[in-house]
C-alpha cells in the first residue's frame, strides 16, 4: 500500500505542495504526517514547495520555535495540544502557495499572546516582517472585555494587510474547523468551552466574514471555505 508520504509526493508532481497541505486537512493524524513530512523537513519542503533552502530551514526553526513555547498548552475543552492549531495554520498557508514568512507568522501567530515571547524577541529571531503580521494577528487589548476585544478585531482586519488578512483568516479558518467537529459530538454543550456563547460567537464569526470580504481576497479558496464553515456551524440544522 502507497505511504502518506508516497501519495503527497506523486500528488504534488502536478501542483507542488497545495494537494499534500489539502490532504492534511482531513483529521489530526493526517496533519501530523503533514507537518513531520514537509515542514520538519526543510530537503523535501524546499523541492515541494519551491522556497530556497534558507527560507525551508525557517520555516523549520518556527515549527520549533511554537512548539516549545506551546509546550503543555492543550485546545480549549480538549486533551488536544495546543501546537496542532498553529501547525494547521501553516498548513492552510501553503495550502494557498503563500511567502515563507507567512507560513512562519501562521505557525508563530498565537506566541505574543499566549506566552512570554515577545514581539522584540520575534522580530530579532525571525525579522520585522514576520513580527508585524503576527503582531497584526494578535489581540492587543488582553484586559478588555471579549465584546470590545473582538469589535477591535473586526475593524482592524477589514482593513489590514493582505498578509495580515491571510494569516488571520488562517487561524480563523481552523478555529472554526475544529468547532464544527467538535460541534457535531458535543451539540450546543460546546459553547460551554468558551467565554461567549452561541450567538455571540455566531456574531463574532460573521463579522470576521464580512471583514474578510475584500474584492481580491474573496476570490481566494481560504475566504471561501471559511465562509461555508461559517455557514455550516451557524446557519445549519445539525
Amino acid at each position: 500500500m502507497e505511504s502518506f508520504l508516497e501519495t503527497a509526493c506523486r500528488n504534488s508532481l502536478g501542483g507542488g505542495i497545495r494537494q499534500a497541505a489539502e490532504d492534511a486537512q482531513k483529521g489530526d493524524g493526517e496533519l501530523i504526517r503533514f507537518i513531520e513530512n514537509f515542514v520538519m523537513e526543510p530537503n523535501r519542503l524546499s523541492a515541494m514547495a519551491g522556497f530556497t533552502m534558507a527560507e525551508c530551514e525557517t520555516i523549520h526553526a518556527a515549527a520549533r520555535v511554537a512548539e516549545d513555547l506551546h509546550h503543555g498548552q492543550l485546545r480549549k475543552g480538549t486533551d488536544i495540544p495546543y501546537i496542532m492549531h498553529p501547525f494547521g495554520a501553516a498548513a492552510l498557508l501553503l495550502r494557498e502557495e503563500c511567502t515563507p514568512d507567512m507560513v512562519v507568522a501562521g505557525l508563530l501567530h498565537d506566541t505574543i499572546e499566549d506566552t512570554d515571547y515577545t514581539i522584540e524577541e520575534l522580530a530579532k529571531d525571525f525579522g520585522p516582517n514576520v513580527a508585524a503580521i503576527v503582531e497584526g494577528c494578535s489581540e492587543p487589548f488582553k484586559d478588555r472585555p471579549w465584546r470590545e476585544r473582538k469589535e477591535h478585531t473586526i475593524s482592524y482586519l477589514s482593513a489590514a494587510p493582505r498578509q495580515i488578512r491571510f494569516v488571520s483568516c488562517a487561524d480563523k479558518l481552523h478555529n472554526i474547523t475544529a468547532i464544527s467537529r467538535d460541534y457535531e459530538m458535543l451539540g450546543d454543550g460546546l459553547w460551554r468551552r468558551f467565554k461567549a456563547g452561541r450567538e455571540d460567537q455566531s456574531w463574532y464569526y460573521w463579522g470576521l466574514v464580512e471583514s474578510f470580504r475584500h474584492e481580491l481576497f474573496v476570490k481566494t479558496r481560504l475566504f471561501r471555505d471559511f465562509e461555508c464553515m461559517v455557514n455550516k456551524v451557524f446557519d445549519a440544522q445539525y
